[in-house]
C-alpha cells in the first residue's frame, strides 16, 4: 500500500488525431495494431485492447511502466510509471487505473478508427543515398496513372496474402504459400516504389527556338521508377508499407465521401475485357473534359479524374432516372 499525495508533473500532451503523431509514432502504432491482432486469439479481444491502449497511451506521454504496482489507501489498484531517460530513474509515478482508462477513453478514441491518416507522416526519405518524395496531404499532387498502379499493386498484395492464407487452411503445399508470399513481397516494394516519387535534378525547357536544360529539384511520377527502385525498398518495406498502407486506403475513404456516385456505382453488369473498360473510360474522359490525348489523363492529378468520373456517374444515373420515368409516363 501506498501513501497518497499529489504530484504535479508536466507530461506530453496527448495528440489529437493521427495528423498529430510524427513518423516514428505512426509506424509503432501500426506494429501495435499488428500485435493487437496476433494476440486477439490468445488472450481475448478485450485483453488485446486493454493492452493496445495501454501501450499507446505510454508511447504518447513518454512513460515507462514499471513491473510493480500497489493499493492506494482507499484500496485502488495504483499502477507506478517513470518518465523515460536515465535522469528518471528512480522516479515513481503513481496513476490509478481509471485515471488511465478515462484519458484514454476521453483523449485517444479516435485510435478506433486508423483511416484517418490524410497527411502523410513521411515527406522526403533516402535510401542509399537517393531521396524520395512521398505524396502530398490527401495525395492531391499524385496523377491519374499513378493513383490507379498504386491501388491495382495494393490490390494484388492482398489477394496474395489471402491466397496464402486459404492455402495454409486448406493444407496446401509449402511451396504454393511461398510463391504466393514472394507475390506479396514484391507488390509491397512495387506499391512503396509507385508511392515514393525519386528525386530529378534536370529537366527540359522549351522555348519558341531551342530546348535548354535547367538544373533544378523536380519530384515527377514516372512508370520506370517502380522497376528501377523496387529493391531499394526491400529493407525497409517492413516499417514503411503499414504506413504507407494506412494513409492510401484512409485517401481512399476520404474519396469515397467526396465522390459518392464513383465510389458506390455498381456499373452496368456488361462482361466487358478490362482492357475495353480501360479505353471507354479513358475516351469518355476525353470526350467529357476535353482532354487531348491518353498521356494527358494519365498525367493530370487523380483527384481531378476522379471528380470528372464522379459528375460523369452522377449524370449517367440522372438521365437513367429521367427515362425511367419517361417510360412509366
Amino acid at each position: 500500500m501506498i501513501k497518497e499525495e499529489r504530484i504535479k508533473i508536466e507530461l506530453p500532451p496527448l495528440p489529437h488525431g493521427w495528423y498529430q503523431l510524427s513518423a516514428s509514432e505512426v509506424e509503432e502504432v501500426n506494429r501495435l495494431m499488428l500485435h493487437r491482432q496476433q494476440r486477439m486469439e490468445a488472450v481475448g479481444r478485450e485483453t488485446a485492447e486493454m493492452d493496445f491502449r495501454l501501450k499507446c497511451f505510454l508511447l504518447f506521454t513518454r512513460l515507462k511502466v514499471l513491473r510493480r504496482t500497489a493499493r492506494s489507501q482507499s484500496g485502488e489498484t495504483v499502477y507506478l510509471f517513470r518518465r523515460r531517460g536515465f535522469r528518471y530513474l528512480f522516479e515513481r509515478i503513481p496513476m490509478q487505473s481509471w485515471q488511465i482508462t478515462q484519458w484514454i477513453d476521453q483523449r485517444l478514441g479516435w485510435l478506433e478508427d486508423p483511416f484517418r491518416l490524410y497527411v502523410c507522416p513521411y515527406n522526403v526519405i533516402t535510401i542509399r543515398g537517393k531521396r524520395f518524395k512521398t505524396p502530398s496531404d490527401l495525395m492531391t499532387d499524385v496523377t491519374r496513372l499513378q493513383y490507379f498502379t498504386a491501388q491495382n499493386l495494393l490490390s494484388r498484395y492482398w489477394d496474395c496474402i489471402n491466397t496464402a492464407g486459404e492455402l495454409i487452411r486448406n493444407g496446401g503445399t509449402a511451396e504454393a504459400v511461398r510463391t504466393q508470399m514472394r507475390e506479396a513481397e514484391q507488390s509491397k516494394c512495387r506499391f512503396l516504389a509507385c508511392l515514393f516519387t525519386p528525386e530529378s535534378t534536370e529537366i527540359e525547357v522549351r522555348t519558341d527556338t531551342s530546348v535548354r536544360k535547367v538544373n533544378r529539384t523536380v519530384w515527377a511520377y514516372d512508370a520506370s521508377q517502380i522497376e528501377d527502385n523496387e529493391k531499394l525498398f526491400r529493407r525497409r518495406a517492413d516499417r514503411l508499407f503499414p504506413v504507407m498502407n494506412q494513409f492510401f486506403q484512409s485517401v481512399q475513404s476520404y474519396y469515397a465521401d467526396i465522390f459518392p456516385d464513383l465510389f458506390t456505382s455498381k456499373g452496368s453488369g456488361e462482361n466487358k475485357g478490362m482492357l475495353q473498360m480501360e479505353v471507354d473510360t479513358m475516351n469518355a474522359i476525353m470526350k467529357y473534359a476535353g482532354f487531348k490525348s491518353y498521356a494527358d489523363i494519365n498525367n493530370a492529378n487523380a483527384v481531378f479524374i476522379l471528380g470528372v468520373l464522379n459528375n460523369m456517374s452522377k449524370e449517367a444515373k440522372e438521365i437513367k432516372r429521367m427515362n425511367e420515368r419517361i417510360k412509366k409516363k
